[in-house]
């Protein structure tokens, strides 16, 4: 789901694109202020463009989607973002195609020639990013639990020695790749009016999860035991809980490293080197972030009902 109309929740006012642009062009006119110092005053003010997507599997599956650890399922995309400067995608109209987009693993392949902003500038209908890393935040919500049972009696209730988490992915639209009829991973092929999407799944590559040579020469995605091989880990399930807890997660663009983030990472079953920022400020027009639900060891199951991606950015 996409947030093209202008929306106001919960008393919060989230402006499409144009109207940022609207805004700070009338300022720049009747305030002779600078466009860089009402760029300043609107990131102050938060007043970003906004993209956000949203899974909930109890209505499109009619139940929780449940990752079992050592299963080739073990690892499993849950959700995807729209690209970063985009609030939607208007030429998606059924909710297979919605789905396939959110849902479906894209090709483990490098990326070869990454495509440059003003390919995705030209094809937006609204206005895009002008800076090179636009993006300000980042809310995950995430709506689980694990089996509800397992693990050392004296963590229950916390995070430590949890094996069902999720992981932030990220991906990147290589210009080499064009899409044709034949295409298998963009649903509207099944229709005989269809037309190559500007931005196909066919052409994304993966950046996170990284690649790894596979037994039969080609790559796969290199999927780590345990989530301290780089502490990218968005958010772990409590142990050893029955009840589905929603965990509302925020990156932000001036977080900065914390001596004491070792300490909070456990406190609060998030990854150790999510809360300094980096990854939200190394964002560009174009990239795609993405969720992955994990689960590790027989007997561990990560139960997932809801997730969503909210992108902020500044126009």
């Amino acid at each position: 789901m996409s947030n093209e109309e202008t929306t106001v929740k919960g008393g919060e006012y989230k402006p499409k694109p144009g109207e940022i642009v609207a805004l700070r062009n009338l300022l720049a006119r009747e305030t002779l202020l600078p466009i860089d110092v009402i760029g300043l005053i609107f990131d102050f003010a938060e007043y970003w463009a906004h993209s956000s997507n949203e899974i909930d599997f109890p209505k499109e599956i009619q139940g929780p989607l449940i990752i079992t650890g050592s299963s080739p399922r073990e690892n499993q995309l849950v959700l995807r973002s729209f690209p970063v400067g985009f609030s939607g995608f208007r030429e998606k109209k059924s909710l297979a195609e919605v789905l396939a987009y959110d849902r479906t693993e894209v090709q483990a392949l490098e990326l070869e020639n990454e495509r440059e902003p003003e390919f995705f500038k030209e094809i937006a209908s609204y206005a895009m990013p002008q800076l090179v890393h636009p993006v300000r935040r980042i809310v995950f919500t995430l709506k689980s639990r694990d089996q509800g049972w397992g693990g050392s009696g004296q963590h229950h209730g916390t995070y430590n020695t949890s094996w069902t988490w999720f992981d932030v992915g990220l991906e990147r639209f290589d210009a080499s790749q064009t899409c044709d009829p034949t295409c298998s991973l963009d649903l509207r092929y099944e229709s005989p009016n269809s037309t190559p999407p500007a931005l196909p799944l066919c052409a994304l590559r993966p950046i996170r999860p990284k690649l790894k040579p596979g037994q039969d020469g080609g790559l796969v995605f290199h999927h780590p035991l345990s989530d301290e091989e780089d502490g990218m880990a968005i958010q772990h399930n409590i142990l050893a809980s029955r009840q589905f807890k929603e965990h509302t997660v925020t990156w932000d663009w001036q977080d900065q490293p914390d001596p004491d983030a070792e300490s909070k990472a456990e406190e609060s079953g998030r990854g150790i080197n999510t809360m300094d920022g980096s990854f939200v400020r190394g964002l560009k027009l174009g990239d795609v972030v993405t969720v992955w639900g994990k689960a590790r060891f027989p007997g561990w199951a990560n139960h997932v009902e809801r997730v969503k991606i909210d992108v902020f950015w500044a126009v």
